[in-house]
C-alpha cells in the first residue's frame, strides 16, 4: 500500500482509499484557506507583532473605543477562581496573622472590583458609581489598567501567603 501526500497541510491519504469530496466541502476548504491567508497578510500589514496594536494610530484609537462585552464575565470568572485559590491557600498553608490578613484584604479588593465592574447592571447603586462602571466597557486603557491592578493584588496576596510560611 503506497502513501501519497496531499497538498493540504499534514494530511496523508493512501492511494487504495478513494477520497471523494463534495463541491460544498471543496468550497468550504478553499474559503477557509483563503481566509487564513488573508488574515495573515492583514496582520502583517496592519498590526505591530510584539505590542499587538494597530500601526495606524487613528485605527488604534477607534479600536480602543469599541465596547468590550466580555470584560464583566472575565472579572466574574477571576472573582470565582480567586475564592478557590484563597480557600486552597487557607487549607494548605498554616494560618497566621499575615496569611489571614492578606487573604482577607485581597478578597475584599476583588469583591470591590467586581462590584465596581458590575455596577451599571444595578440601577439602584449611586449614579457616579454606575457612570464609572460604564467607562470600563468603553475604554480599553481603563480595562487594561484595571486588569493589571487585579493581577498585582492577587499575586501580592498569594506571595505574602507563601512567604509568611517561611
Amino acid at each position: 500500500m503506497e502513501n501519497t501526500s496531499s497538498d493540504y497541510e499534514g494530511t496523508n491519504y493512501s492511494s487504495s482509499r478513494s477520497v471523494t469530496w463534495s463541491m460544498d466541502e471543496m468550497d468550504y476548504l478553499m474559503d477557509h484557506c483563503i481566509e487564513i491567508d488573508s488574515n495573515r497578510r492583514m496582520r502583517e500589514q496592519f498590526i505591530k507583532p510584539i505590542q499587538l496594536t494597530f500601526r495606524d494610530q487613528q485605527l488604534e484609537a477607534e479600536f480602543c473605543q469599541l465596547k468590550e462585552d466580555t470584560f464583566k464575565s472575565n472579572v466574574l470568572c477571576v472573582f470565582i477562581l480567586w475564592f478557590f485559590v484563597a480557600a486552597s491557600l487557607a487549607v494548605v498553608i498554616p494560618r497566621n496573622k499575615i496569611s489571614i490578613a492578606s487573604l482577607t484584604a485581597a478578597s475584599f479588593m476583588i469583591t470591590s472590583c467586581l462590584v465596581l465592574v458590575m455596577a451599571n447592571e444595578f440601577p439602584s447603586l449611586p449614579k457616579k458609581l454606575i457612570k464609572f462602571s460604564s467607562s470600563f466597557s468603553l475604554r480599553r486603557r481603563d480595562r487594561s489598567l484595571f486588569v493589571i491592578f487585579i493581577i498585582t493584588t492577587l499575586a501580592l496576596a498569594t506571595g505574602l501567603n507563601i512567604v509568611s510560611v517561611s
